[in-house]
Parts: C-alpha cells; sequence; structure tokens
C-alpha cells in the first residue's frame, strides 16, 4: 500500500495471537508510517475450559463433530489450497509484530488494559481477533473503537461469515464489515462493508485471507478519513451468531450445493 501522510495520530491494536492483527499492524505501519501504533495481545486462554465451556453451550456430539472438522477436514483443505494460498498471501504482511510495540495480557479483559491505554492515551482503537470485551472495560475505554468483522453485519454475526453466507447461498452477503465496538457480538454501529467474490479455486481456508484483503482496505481508509456515510443499526436488531462448522455439515453442503 502507498505511504499516506496524516495529522500525528496514536493507534492502539487489540489482537491476539492471530494472523489478523499482524496484518493489520503491518498494513497500518507502512501505510502510516508517521503514526504512533501500540498492540496489545492477550494470550489465547485456557483451551480445556474454552472447549468445556462449548460442550455446555452446544453438547459434546457437535463439538466433537466441530473438532473433527477442524483436524481433518481443514488440514486436508490446506494441503489441497496450498497454491491458491500462496498467491492470496502476497499482498498481506503476516510478519512478526516487534517486541517493542507489543505489551502482552492474559485476556483483553484484565484491568492491566485500562492502565496501558491510560498512559498511551490513544486516538483510536482498533480490535482484530480478540475474544468479547466485557462491559467494565468498554465503558472505560476513553476514545473510539471499532473492530474488524469477518462477516456482512448483522446477518452474518460470530465467525466465518463468508463461508456461512455461501452455505446459505447468499454470495451478496459474502463480505466484511468495520463497525464500532458495543457491548453486543456484532451489533455496533456499521461504519463500512466490503462485499467479497470468490474462485472456483477457493474454498473455507481460503476466505478469510480475501477477507483480509478487503477488511484492511476498509480500515486504511477509516483511519485516513475516507469515511462512508454510517448506516447505525437499530437497536435490537441482530442476525444469527455463527459458529465454527461439524464436519458432517459440510460434507453434506459440499455434496449438495458444491460449497467448498
Amino acid at each position: 500500500m502507498p505511504r499516506i501522510h496524516l495529522m500525528k495520530q496514536r493507534l492502539l491494536i487489540f489482537t491476539s495471537r492471530n494472523r489478523s492483527g499482524k496484518a493489520v499492524f503491518n498494513a497500518l505501519r507502512s501505510t502510516f508510517p508517521e503514526q504512533e501504533i501500540q498492540v496489545v495481545k492477550e494470550t489465547t486462554g485456557n483451551k480445556r475450559q474454552l472447549l468445556k465451556r462449548r460442550i455446555q453451550k452446544q453438547g459434546l456430539f457437535y463439538v466433537i463433530n466441530q473438532l473433527v472438522f477442524q483436524i481433518l477436514i481443514v488440514r486436508a483443505l490446506n494441503f489441497l489450497c496450498k497454491r491458491r494460498i500462496y498467491t492470496l498471501q502476497q499482498p498481506l504482511d503476516f510478519g512478526e509484530i516487534p517486541a517493542g510495540y507489543v505489551k502482552t495480557l492474559g485476556t483483553i479483559n484484565d484491568v492491566e488494559v485500562l492502565d496501558i491505554v491510560k498512559d498511551f492515551k490513544p486516538d483510536l482503537i482498533i480490535v482484530s481477533g480478540t475474544r468479547i470485551i466485557k462491559k467494565r472495560i468498554l465503558n472505560e475505554l476513553p476514545c473510539e473503537i471499532v473492530n474488524i468483522h469477518a462477516g456482512i453485519t448483522p446477518e452474518y454475526r460470530g465467525v466465518h461469515g463468508m463461508y456461512w453466507a455461501l452455505h446459505n447461498q447468499e454470495p451478496e452477503l459474502a463480505g466484511v464489515t468495520l463497525h464500532r465496538v458495543d457491548t453486543g457480538i456484532d451489533t455496533g454501529a456499521i461504519i463500512s462493508q466490503a462485499r467479497c467474490t470468490h474462485t472456483r479455486y477457493d474454498s473455507f481456508v481460503t476466505y478469510p485471507f480475501i477477507q483480509f484483503q478487503a477488511s484492511i482496505e476498509l480500515l486504511v481508509n477509516f483511519v485516513a478519513g475516507k469515511r462512508e456515510d454510517e448506516q447505525v443499526l437499530s437497536k435490537g436488531v441482530k442476525g444469527p451468531l455463527y459458529y465454527h462448522p461439524t464436519a458432517t455439515s459440510y460434507l453434506y453442503h459440499l455434496i449438495t450445493k458444491r460449497v467448498r
């Protein structure tokens, strides 16, 4: 991306150990070299506790079915789509964030995050791939906070929005959203959205890379001041909350609808 020179701002990124946070940091750092950027990175947390909560909420069989999908099918898709993934990765920079820019916490909801915010005094906070930020933390944040969401809201909240839109035969709703953060899950006021297209070479494992490119463009335009008219969602408007597919569901729709 070409460099853009703006009035100096402080940009604070909330992220975790994921690729999207790296891509966001590197895109902002290269596009806005004069801006001060700090990253707060949360760890992955206790996987056993996370799995236990998922079982309580969705049931043991359903969660096992999800794990089979993630362990077997996703690995197979990564192998089959290796060349396409390589092509889609080229415009993106997933290089590690230099240690000097990063402060690590257990979770983004640790009260220490407020001390970091107070010291850094950000003009904008950008969320990319953290767990849900609790109300007690949100209420103390002194500046605008936006989230990059891999789906078109309010129709596709949760995860894997592009896959689920194609799964539901709504390709016009395959895309990404930049929205303000509120206490709901992907329910904040929409700032901008972009639709994403795919090819016959794409699948579940390549859709995120297509979405990364689109969402970073939305974010860069927003930081640069190129803001679209905002669509403030009516109070209480929510679409379904989507989760990881199961192995049986994925294979069934692969066969019946050719949705990869």
